[in-house]
């Protein structure tokens, strides 16, 4: 007996072996609905899983530059105050000096 699957072009003719009953034949027509149907959800789910990895990494990596960009920003703050030390210690010492100098 033919039947109608997506549109009137796709016709299918479904053939029952004789040899095997037809409550056996039904049982199995469901049981590969229903496989067809688990298999639609896992595929689902592990979609759903993979997505949720690819933001979980998305998050890690913005974080990562995000703290990156903060570091960099650190230590060029480091070395402008390290250079703003060395310039007064030199200061001070060339007043230092220059006050023993007077003194002598």
């Amino acid at each position: 007996q033919p039947s109608y699957r997506g549109g009137a072009m796709s016709m299918i003719h479904e053939r029952v072996d004789p040899m095997v009953p037809k409550s056996e034949y039904d049982k199995l027509k469901e049981l590969c609905v229903r496989l067809k149907r688990d298999l639609a959800h896992a595929k689902q789910t592990a979609k759903d899983a993979v997505q949720q990895v690819i933001n979980r990494l998305e998050i890690e990596v913005m974080a990562k530059v995000h703290a990156e960009a903060a570091a960099k920003s650190a230590q060029a703050e480091c070395e402008r105050a390290w250079s703003h030390a060395k310039d007064a210690l030199a200061a001070m010492q060339k007043n230092v000096a220059a006050t023993a100098a007077a003194s002598a």
